[in-house]
């Protein structure tokens, strides 16, 4: 949560954004976690929720007044696994019906514009990310397990860049993931690895 100066700082355009009661702890903690992996100088664009399902539609109007899925964010990092990666990423507070799973899950790895995103989430616990996996495996096959990864959130903001990225073929620290050296650490609260919303140099939407 933070005023039109501060958007303005950011290089972003202040807007009036309006929640559900339900949905602000959701809210607040993504914005947290936007926070914490934006002072570890990692990303180079980040395209919020509401940003993605504007580009959508006016991109596709077919798709308008369709029900199609969109992430929390989609992030542009500097490197996540490989060099200049872009990455969708889920917030997961919480369990979704079998339901919602299989329909998230049952195309993974493709949209209309074909290969898509891999999916990062970040869950309350260990158990809730491996039965995350578990739905990867049970409705996409196999094939699909390298789409989808998690990290637990507590795991993240204690340890920072020594958080476990977890797959389906094994786990990793966030350091190597995102190929930060140990002496290359970056400090806490250093300004330069603030991203833009929306930048258009760095970040596409997928049709």
């Amino acid at each position: 949560m933070i005023g039109e100066k501060a958007t303005c700082h950011l290089g972003e355009i202040a807007t009036k954004a309006h929640y559900p009661v339900h949905q602000l702890p959701h809210e607040i903690a993504l914005a947290d976690i936007r926070w914490r992996l934006e002072n570890l100088g990692v990303v180079k664009a980040w395209m919020t929720e509401r940003t993605l399902r504007s580009e959508i539609s006016r991109n596709n109007p077919w798709r308008r007044g369709k029900r199609y899925l969109v992430p929390d964010a989609m992030i542009h990092f500097h490197h996540f696994l490989k060099p200049d990666a872009k990455v969708h990423l889920e917030l997961e507070l919480s369990y979704k019906s079998n339901q919602r799973y299989r329909e998230r899950f049952k195309t993974l790895g493709y949209d209309s514009a074909g290969l898509a995103p891999p999916i990062w989430y970040l869950v309350p616990s260990e158990v809730f990310g491996k039965r995350l996996l578990y739905f990867v495996k049970k409705y996409s096959g196999l094939y699909a397990t390298n789409a989808v990864f998690f990290t637990v959130i507590q795991n993240f903001k204690e340890n920072n860049l020594e958080a476990r990225l977890y797959a389906y073929q094994g786990q990793a620290k966030l350091r190597e993931v995102f190929n930060i050296p140990k002496e290359s650490d970056p400090a806490q609260g250093d300004a330069q690895g603030l991203s833009r919303e929306n930048d258009p140099e760095t970040l596409d939407v997928a049709s």
